[in-house]
């Protein structure tokens, strides 16, 4: 059978947080896709999440804060820009407070598998 399509992502995400003893962030690396050519480095959000507490108020400022620095664009094919926007703002809390989590149990998860 041949393929019908293509399946392209309309959002991708990528986090890492490395954590001090009285959990703050030390360090945000906070990666989204498609953006342009290349994955957007959102450094505003990085920049917002170093030094401040590992909680959800602050993941929720700094997906605030990625909007003001990426541009998406609308697709018939991946989404309009507005519903991207959206998912951001909805998914991204979620993932960094994930990486908190990961990064509070010293767990490692190699390619995305938390199984």
């Amino acid at each position: 059978m041949r393929p019908q399509g293509v399946a392209l992502p309309m959002i991708s995400m990528a986090v890492r947080l490395r954590l001090d003893e009285d959990e703050t962030i030390a360090a945000a690396r906070i990666s989204l896709g498609p953006a342009g050519p290349v994955p957007h480095l959102a450094g505003s959000a990085m920049a917002y999440l170093e030094g401040r507490p590992a909680d959800m108020q602050q993941f929720e400022a700094a997906a605030a804060a990625v909007l003001d620095s990426v541009a998406l664009r609308s697709s018939k094919y991946r989404a309009s820009q507005a519903y991207r926007k959206e998912m951001i703002l909805t998914h991204l809390p979620l993932v960094l407070a994930k990486a908190a989590e990961r990064a509070r149990s010293s767990l490692v998860v190699p390619r995305g598998d938390d199984q």
